[in-house]
């Protein structure tokens, strides 16, 4: 898909380094001609993007970011400017096309990745690749409840975002985490016995399959996190295996069966958390 964007970016605080490195870099004429940022989901990869290619748009000398009003800005603005272009899948979890790349005509390439493995190694060779952090919890904390005005689920949406902002705020924002905590209450269910595979799987049709094995995963990590203070249950780890095969085969066809993939996952779990409590 290809699209401009229309509004300016700024550079997110938990960035303030980075983009100190980026200034310098365009202030001594030392920007490569491809850059990479990767790093995990929901830490502002996308934005921080947006925000470099408009800093190199913008006509005005000496500023640290966009100025907004040069002609170049008000063309980002009208979300017209001729050297400024977005692409993503048609689809999530889908491949940018290449037809769609090879239009393109540009002096930078700025490339956004989650999974650095994930993208040949040619095109990582060529590239000067900058990771992005995840924030730490009180700075993730205070600019959530700044933006989300919602001080009350800040702290869960931070949880069960694994501590990435821009994930969280959209897990408060959509009504995503009152979905994840309703499937967090299912697997719960499962692992006392109060709900049978079955009866979760039910529960669970109307989810979007990739959604609930990400809130499945994160749910297990956090578990494995926790009781790694006292070394850990080496069965998590072997149901965190089971569900990366499962991601990885709703990945890869598109005609699985989720009720009977979800009935499998939820009494492998009902019978690790069986024999962990025993």
């Amino acid at each position: 898909m290809v699209y401009a964007n229309t509004t300016l970016a700024l550079p997110l605080p938990w960035h303030k380094d980075v983009w100190e490195g980026f200034n310098r870099a365009i202030d001594t004429d030392r920007m490569p001609h491809a850059l990479l940022l990767h790093g995990s989901n929901g830490v502002g990869k996308r934005r921080l993007a947006i925000t470099l290619a408009q800093r190199l748009l913008c006509s005005a000398e000496a500023n640290e970011y966009a100025c907004g009003s040069c002609k170049s800005c008000k063309l980002l603005l009208a979300g017209s400017h001729p050297d400024l272009t977005i692409l993503e899948p048609e689809e999530d979890g889908k491949k940018i096309r290449v037809d769609d790349v090879r239009t393109l005509c540009t002096n930078l390439l700025i490339l956004v990745s989650d999974r650095l493995h994930a993208l040949l190694p040619t095109i990582r060779s060529r590239c000067q690749k900058q990771y992005l952090a995840t924030p730490g919890e009180d700075v993730a904390t205070h600019w959530l409840k700044e933006v989300s005005g919602n001080s009350s689920d800040v702290a869960k949406a931070i949880e069960v975002s694994n501590g990435r902002p821009l994930l969280a705020l959209h897990n408060i924002e959509s009504g995503t985490l009152a979905l994840r905590q309703d499937f967090e209450g299912i697997i719960e269910g499962v692992a006392s016995g109060s709900l049978s595979s079955v009866e979760a799987a039910q529960q669970c049709v109307k989810l979007n399959g990739n959604n609930i094995i990400e809130w499945y995963m994160n749910y297990v990590h956090r578990l494995a996190v926790n009781e790694g203070q006292g070394g850990g249950d080496r069965r998590l780890f072997q149901f965190q295996d089971r569900l990366m095969s499962a991601r990885q085969l709703l990945l890869s066809q598109s005609n699985v069966n989720q009720q009977l993939l979800l009935e499998g996952l939820f009494m492998d779990w009902a019978q690790s958390s069986n024999a962990s409590s025993h």
